[in-house]
């Protein structure tokens, strides 16, 4: 997996979990397994960063560019992969 398509990953699938929470509120013990599995997926995808950021690279995912010079961009910082 590159680091650009783990970065978008790591951002959806806490996104996905609360969608999967929702849909299943009703029923607990389904719904504390979505939490967990979605914990465990973005613990993983988050520690396959680990590598890139402590070898001093910071990998990055660029959205769209906003205008000329200005991009939406995520970029993974040591201090930030420390809080991950």
């Amino acid at each position: 997996m590159t680091p650009p398509t783990a970065i978008g990953i790591a951002i959806l699938l806490p996104l996905l979990g609360a969608i999967g929470i929702q849909l299943t509120g009703r029923k607990p013990n389904l719904r504390e397994a979505v939490t967990i599995l979605t914990s465990l997926l973005t613990f993983g995808v988050v520690l396959t960063l680990v590598r890139e950021v402590t070898s001093g690279s910071r990998p990055e995912l660029e959205l769209a560019e906003v205008l000329p010079g200005v991009a939406l961009a995520f970029q993974v910082e040591p201090l930030g992969m420390l809080y991950a």
